[in-house]
């Protein structure tokens, strides 16, 4: 039996199951292991609803797929359940819509609030924020199912015992940042309060229950217009559910003790309306005492308008900045608000930066700090921190840009491609210059942070410009290869915004005292930046030698912070060349380091790392354990929004290697839009996300889901990079493998020529990309029944690969299964046996791959009697059964068919 669109096993390079140009500097959510999953709460004294309905649904009963556990809450929209999803083993909370309603209209009304809920949370990833996971109708019921969270509302939270402001403060704050992703979607909550906030037993606080959200701007499309189409097919075209306006004249929705007078009176709300009634919430929290005292709706909005807040109890020991603080969000004009959620959290924060700078590192930069500053104040204010332009000679000025000109132009598409770098590198510069003068004014004349926390942002940006000038000086001796790398290694530059992580960079083990000793770390930080350079330009193993060296130095420096940094980049480097062990070996002793050296941010991208590179070696037990470790310290830090975004792709490659595709479309579906919000759709590691997810929707079937996202990434990638970029590679792969599934065998020719022309032009004729791409128009030829053909350009993809990999490296079994089942095809049963068994020794643990084999193998060795016979049943069987854990139902019915025949 062949398998329509058989994928390519990722390498090193780029391949179908889109491993290639993953960018893994830095996150998967821990949320989807068995039980740990967020529990909504259901609607609280709100105006405008149902009463409430009892139990209705007993343990036993099913919704759809999921099995109910037990009735946990029952509210004005419906019921809340404890469920098990048996698809991907593990516990949700299900919210099912209440049968009861005055009216046919006002089912109608709760049906459409539940959607919109629906559609509103399925919008955002965010630690801070419920996950949603599924939506759809039983009994003419609408459903949903979200995460589970084990814990409490922050209500029962703050009720359970008398809290520190401090710690009352930093829950507020998580479910702020909750309310600010949600904000950065474009959508408002309308009814933030405690009862919708949920603390799980980590200790972290997500933002439940969008029911009330709408849209900031008139009209919304793609996600949310999908959603709503999925939940109303008879209306393909109808307006999407957040803007349907879901209150009624004279009925106020929302809960009055904590909405904003805009809303009360019906008025435009926005971000800032979320602002006011999180500011309610926070006031009671602090002081015991609302911040408006009135119960009536009109008594208390005219204690608003008047700014009447009550008083805090005395001996209440919050600083007055905090209260201040407070107290603007509670302006009843919206204009007078924090104009952002985000600037009011940094409000709230104000003291976190104090005392976090070691006292050892404060006292050796003092003198230094001291003569900078009296030099700066001697200057005019129009001329203190204006020097970020300046600093940049030499790195990319004028001259450095026209040595890099000359020698792109002298390669081909040379010119294309210089503009394109240019412009990529004239970004990353103004954005350096900016944040070097915005560092040095936060202490020089705005006087908000201190002179240890500017030279220690200094201090990084310095390392930022070092590397940006190490790559251009390669660049001006470009070769061909680095001149079509040149947008991607311009892009891969290490982050200027990380430098504006004060909390990161103060936290870390500071470094010794003695000036030798920091001159010498100093000095392995910038060749360690060179390293990163290689790196990027594709010179993977200059920089692998480089920072091979660079770690044994700062292993003999004991300073473990950079130990940490030099690990990984090692551990980066052994997988880019394709030595996952090493690459294993490498990370563990970054997490190592990291944690020695108290370095939160490099532990995270080392255990993110690590989940890849444990699945490429197959022990994928133990990438989850690494990925658990990346989330818990992801949890902890909070608004890690990229390095979650990177952890999601890797696990979702790991969830794909290992077979669990629906698993893997989950991770990569929340990791695509955590890093479309945060990057942007068109940036590289949006790009990757949406490609990858695109292989795993062609591996489940969704080939209209698959084809829309590889068009669009390639368009964005042909814009960015030009029309024959090698890394169009693993998209035409998988594009090639959705028209094989279409029977659209023209199609799929001419996109895996296209892709053999690139990459034979691009990487060389020996690649694992061209033996893929060969696997590829293997099986093309076998659909066809061209088995002759199919046969010739197994055989020469194999060739290729044992050329330049191990014997038993499991790419080989591509090859080695396409051989066969070509021989089987032409009736050469004998010789189809070989290469049957060797593709089954070295596959992998996909389970469609090693059905495929052992059905082949089963129908190659058959015999009327004997050993033979029994040998076949077994694989028959087993391939039965791995086409069933697979969930691939037809080829479960072939197979019957065949054991029903032979047995």
């Amino acid at each position: 039996m062949k398998k329509p669109g058989r994928s390519v096993s990722p390498s090193d390079e780029p391949s179908a199951a889109s491993v290639e140009d993953r960018v893994t500097t830095a996150p998967l959510q821990g949320r989807e292991k068995k039980g740990v999953t967020t529990q909504p709460v259901l609607d609280d004294r709100r105006t405008g609803g149902d009463d409430d309905e009892t139990e209705s649904l007993g343990r036993g009963a099913a919704v759809g797929r999921y099995d109910i556990l037990r009735h946990l809450a029952s509210g004005g929209m419906g019921a809340v359940y404890t469920a098990y999803d048996p698809q991907l083993d593990r516990r949700v909370a299900l919210k099912v819509l209440t049968e009861r309603g005055d009216s046919k209209t006002s089912r109608e009304r709760l049906q459409l609030r539940l959607m919109r809920e629906a559609q509103a949370m399925a919008r955002l990833t965010h630690p801070n924020v419920v996950a949603v996971h599924d939506v759809g109708t039983f009994q003419g019921r609408v459903f949903l199912a979200m995460e589970f969270v084990d814990g409490v509302n922050l209500r029962q939270w703050l009720a359970q015992e008398k809290r520190r402001w401090q710690d009352v403060r930093d829950l507020f704050v998580q479910a702020g940042r909750g309310l600010a992703a949600a904000h950065a979607v474009g959508l408002i909550h309308r009814d933030f309060k405690p009862d919708n906030v949920l603390i799980g037993k980590d200790g972290r606080a997500r933002v439940a229950d969008f029911g009330l959200a709408r849209p900031t701007q008139e009209s919304l499309s793609g996600p949310q217009a999908s959603l709503a189409r999925t939940l109303n097919p008879s209306a393909p075209n109808a307006k999407p559910l957040l803007d349907r306006p879901i209150t009624q004249k004279g009925v106020i929705l929302g809960t009055p003790r904590y909405m904003a007078p805009e809303q009360i009176r019906d008025e435009r709300t926005d971000e800032r309306t979320d602002q006011f009634s999180f500011a309610v919430a926070f006031y009671d929290a602090l002081y015991g005492v609302r911040p408006f005292a009135p119960k009536d709706i009109d008594e208390r909005l005219a204690a608003i308008d008047q700014g009447k807040i009550q008083q805090p109890p005395p001996g209440h020991g919050v600083p007055d900045w905090m209260g201040q603080a407070v107290r603007r969000a509670l302006a009843a004009n919206p204009d007078q608000r924090w104009p952002t959620m985000d600037a009011f959290l940094e409000a709230l924060q104000r003291d976190s930066l104090r005392g976090r700078a070691n006292f050892r590192v404060a006292a050796a930069l003092l003198v230094a700090g001291a003569l900078a500053a009296g030099a700066a104040f001697a200057l005019r204010p129009e001329q203190r921190c204006t020097g970020g332009a300046r600093a940049l000679a030499g790195s990319w000025d004028d001259g450095r840009k026209d040595a890099v000109r000359r020698a792109f132009a002298a390669q081909p598409d040379g010119e294309a491609q210089f503009t394109r770098t240019a412009h990529v590198l004239d970004d990353y510069a103004q954005k350096w210059a900016a944040m070097r003068d915005d560092t040095c004014a936060a202490t020089r004349i705005r006087g908000e942070q201190s002179e240890s926390v500017m030279q220690l942002k200094m201090g990084c940006l310095d390392l930022r410009l070092h590397e940006l000038q190490y790559l251009t000086t390669l660049f001006t001796t470009a070769d061909a290869k680095l001149v079509e790398r040149g947008v991607d290694a311009a892009g891969g530059l290490s982050s200027v915004r990380s430098c504006a992580d004060a909390t990161a960079l103060t936290q870390e083990v500071p470094p010794p005292e003695d000036p030798a000793a920091r001159k010498a770390i100093q000095a392995l930080k910038e060749r360690l930046s060179e390293a990163k350079a290689l790196r990027d330009a594709g010179l993977f193993k200059d920089a692998l030698e480089k920072a091979t060296a660079d770690l044994k130095e700062a292993r003999a420096l004991r300073y473990k912070p950079v130990e940490a940094e030099a690990a990984l980049l090692e551990g980066i480097l052994f997988d880019k060349t394709g030595q996952h062990p090493h690459a294993v070996e490498s990370l563990n002793a970054a997490v190592l380091a990291a944690e020695a050296g108290r370095a939160d941010t490099l532990k995270v991208r080392a255990a993110t790392e690590a989940v890849f590179a444990t699945s490429m070696v197959r022990d994928f037990a133990r990438g989850k354990d690494w990925a658990a470790l990346a989330q818990a310290i992801l949890d902890r830090l909070g608004g890690q929004a990229e390095a979650q975004g990177d952890l999601l792709v890797n696990l979702g490659a790991l969830h794909f290697l290992e077979g669990q595709h629906a698993l893997a479309a989950t991770m990569l579906e929340q990791a695509r839009q955590l890093l479309s919000t945060e990057l942007g759709p068109d940036d590289p590691r949006t790009l990757n996300a949406a490609g990858n997810l695109a292989a795993v929707y062609a591996k489940l079937g969704r080939l209209d889901d698959a084809s829309r996202l590889l068009e669009e990434a390639m368009a964005s990638m042909r814009r960015r990079l030009g029309p024959d970029h090698a890394l169009l590679v693993p998209r035409l792969y998988t594009l090639t493998q959705v028209h094989i599934q279409r029977r659209d065998y023209a199609s799929a020719h001419k996109n895996i020529d296209e892709t053999l022309r690139i990459a034979r032009a691009r990487m060389g004729a020996d690649t694992v990309n061209v033996a893929n791409a060969l696997d590829i128009k293997g099986t093309i030829y076998q659909e066809e029944g061209r088995y002759q053909e199919a046969l010739a350009t197994y055989q020469q993809a194999l060739a290729i690969k044992l050329r330049i990999l191990p014997a038993d490296n499991q790419i080989l079994s591509y090859s080695y299964d396409g051989i066969g089942q070509s021989l089987l095809g032409l009736g050469k049963l004998k010789e189809a046996r070989a290469p049957l068994e060797r593709a089954l020794a070295i596959r992998g643990t996909d389970p469609v791959d090693l059905a495929d084999t052992q059905f082949a193998l089963a129908r190659t060795i058959w015999q009327p009697s004997g050993q033979q016979k029994a040998a076949a049943i077994r694989y028959g069987e087993q391939a039965r059964r791995d086409y069933q854990r697979a969930a691939k139902q037809d080829r479960v019915a072939v197979v019957e068919a065949w054991l029903a025949k032979h047995h």
